[in-house]
């Protein structure tokens, strides 16, 4: 049921994707788009960004990519911070670097934005460009997971299982797993399958 320091930078950079989804405008709007950037329109500077990464429209370019996402992110753009946090977690258009992960993410968490706090969770949580900090990376998780994020349902069950920023508390366990397997997550239907089958928080069956 947990994580190890080798797959927080691949869940940095994977979970990311559903940033956006279905944001990005259809082809024939391209020239839109690049107006519309250009004249500081956050929502289609990210659109622009996610272009570059994708190369939809236009060739991939990993910096431009990146310089659009920092000028909607620095509008206060939620996805877009998101998306610069994982340029700096990969080192795609900018370098690597640490304290700037952190910093995006957080800019975002402290709008409200779910992904966004989950993510500073784990920047707490395995010390990617702050302090360690497992209380701190709990009550990001439950930030994230109250608003219904389930990957942050997961990982705050975790934290219940092994008493990591929170005390450990079975029942916890088994109410979060259930919340994240309950929208069709399928990794906290296997854990709460595994709480079942082993009697955490409920009894076997």
């Amino acid at each position: 049921m947990g994580m190890s320091f080798q797959q927080v930078g691949v869940v940095l950079t994977l979970c990311v994707c559903l940033v956006g989804c279905g944001s990005m405008s259809e082809p024939g709007s391209l020239a839109k788009t690049q107006k519309l950037a250009e004249r500081g329109v956050a929502s289609a500077q990210f659109d622009l960004g996610e272009r570059y990464r994708n190369g939809t429209g236009v060739p991939k370019y990993e910096d431009e990519a990146a310089k659009w996402y920092r000028r909607a992110a620095e509008q206060g753009d939620a996805p877009a911070q998101c998306r610069l946090a994982v340029c700096y977690r990969n080192g795609t258009g900018v370098p690597k670097e640490e304290d700037e992960v952190a910093k995006w993410y957080r800019k975002a968490a402290e709008q409200g934005y779910a992904h966004g706090q989950y993510s500073l969770g784990l920047c707490y949580e395995f010390g990617v460009g702050v302090l360690k900090d497992e209380a701190e990376a709990a009550k990001w998780y439950r930030r994230a997971a109250e608003q219904g994020d389930a990957p942050a349902q997961c990982r705050l069950a975790v934290c219940y299982r092994n008493g990591r920023g929170v005390p450990k508390e079975e029942d916890e366990v088994a109410k979060w797993y259930r919340k994240a397997a309950e929208q069709g997550y399928a990794h906290g239907q296997y854990s709460l399958g595994l709480c079942y089958e082993f009697g955490v928080g409920v009894l076997k069956d």
